[in-house]
């Protein structure tokens, strides 16, 4: 996957998880962003989201405080905290899978503590 066709951020996931990603796609493929591929990262964030707000990020992580802050990432939040509660496990439930999916809720409902 080339830096150019990293795909488009809708809010239909975590930003730690798009900035991630985008990381390892920088290491896989052997090196730093120029600055156009950093712009990239950010012109394909959703018009929804970005639609020509005069923002100037220059950090990832004033990347992530920004995409945290739109309406998007708390809907998402919000439904990640309900959804494990609908989660039924079974004896023919894949215990790997259900787990898997069990963790990466909790991850976005950024719910750290179990307790």
């Amino acid at each position: 996957m080339s830096f150019l066709t990293f795909p488009e951020y809708n809010g239909s996931c975590n930003p730690d998880d798009l900035v991630r990603n985008f990381k390892f796609v920088i290491a896989f493929c052997g090196g730093e962003p120029s600055e156009h591929e950093k712009l990239k990262l950010r012109l394909n964030i959703s018009r929804s989201i970005y639609s020509g707000k005069n923002i100037q990020i220059s950090k990832f992580s004033q990347l992530i405080e920004f995409l945290k802050a739109d309406p998007s990432f708390k809907i998402l939040k919000t439904n990640s905290k309900q959804k494990p509660l609908t989660l039924q496990f079974t004896y023919l439930t894949n215990v790997p899978v259900f787990i898997i999916e069990f963790w990466q809720l909790l991850s976005d409902a950024e719910i750290f503590d179990l307790k």
